[in-house]
């Protein structure tokens, strides 16, 4: 397993001026990373047209491309229409030579109601929607993922559900060990259950406090029932790193797993004392 860093993790450099898009490249490799998660890049352009400069510049850096990961709502923009916005995000995923893409499920909403559909009512939508997109994908050498991610699809059981639903062999589950507390579910089981459809894995951490607890203010979030959660350093939060990890390792996985950090702390820092606790989880 090698580990690598999402361009995700570098967003506080990014707004607070440090670093521009293609800077973040550079400052994954002059940190030792040699593969990187393209999440959260802002271009002036179009992504398909950045695509060819954005692997140029990851091959200067001597970094690799592994995956490229975007939004989308299939119950709220319908199928045909999400289908028609990915294909060409697949088609800068392949530009850039990544080897995995992420899209988003759903919040859950349906246009023009409020009210969120129930999960088992939408999955056959949601499932054709990643079907073709899948089959787009394969025809470019990417395979593409659904990540444990956007609360309506976080925890385990749901992902599965739409990977078994989809039952393509080019479409699997980009595996982050830490959001499935946003989902409120124990990750060591969670991962356990979807560690067999692994093509990708993040590593994120979280620091977690009840329900009932006074809301501790700036950082924090609240999970799917209400927990606060605020984004760590690896191995700082409360998330069993340790045991998630040793069983991916344990399980022949052998792609990279990617740093994905969202918390309050000096980003580069926490980038930097990160990658170290992961070497050494690992």
């Amino acid at each position: 397993m090698t580990i690598g860093v999402s361009t995700y993790s570098f967003m506080q450099a990014v707004n607070d001026g440090r670093l521009d898009a293609y800077g973040v490249i550079d400052a994954a490799a002059r940190l030792g990373f040699a593969y990187i998660d393209i999440a959260a890049f802002r271009t002036d352009e179009p992504i398909l047209q950045a695509a060819p400069k954005i692997r140029q510049r990851a091959k200067d850096a001597g970094v690799k491309i592994y995956n490229y990961a975007v939004g989308a709502d299939i119950l709220l923009d319908g199928v045909a229409l999400t289908v028609g916005k990915l294909k060409p995000e697949l088609d800068a995923a392949a530009a850039m030579g990544a080897e995995t893409f992420r899209s988003d499920a759903s919040a859950g909403f349906r246009k023009d109601e409020k009210r969120q559909t129930p999960f088992l009512d939408a999955l056959p939508e949601i499932a054709d929607g990643y079907r073709q997109v899948t089959e787009y994908g394969q025809s470019l050498g990417v395979r593409t993922t659904i990540e444990n991610h956007g609360y309506y699809s976080q925890d385990s059981e749901r992902v599965e559900a739409i990977i078994r639903t989809v039952g393509h062999p080019n479409f699997g589950s980009l595996l982050d060990i830490g959001n499935f507390a946003c989902a409120d579910e124990d990750s060591v089981q969670a991962v356990a259950r979807l560690l067999p459809y692994a093509f990708h894995v993040h590593a994120k951490d979280f620091h977690i406090k009840p329900s009932h607890a006074e809301n501790p203010g700036r950082g924090w979030f609240r999970s799917r029932s209400g927990r606060y959660l605020r984004g760590a350093i690896i191995g700082h939060g409360d998330i069993p790193a340790a045991a998630c990890l040793k069983m991916i390792k344990d399980s022949g996985y052998d792609g990279v797993c990617a740093i994905e950090f969202e918390g309050i702390e000096d980003c580069l820092m926490a980038i930097e004392e990160g990658k170290a606790n992961l070497a050494k989880l690992l």
